[in-house]
């Protein structure tokens, strides 16, 4: 799938996600995720 977006842009909504959840690094942002949404991050593992 080709979804056509600049790299700019996805560093923009990254800076955004990050920005909100208050994460320094992408890391960061997905050690929160997981902790946001446990059942749902590990139900769409298998």
């Amino acid at each position: 799938y080709e979804l056509n977006l600049r790299e700019s842009t996805v560093k923009v909504h990254i800076r955004n996600i990050m920005r909100k959840l208050k994460a320094t690094n992408r890391t960061e942002v997905a050690c929160k995720i997981n902790e946001m949404f446990p059942a749902e991050l590990a139900a769409a593992r298998f």
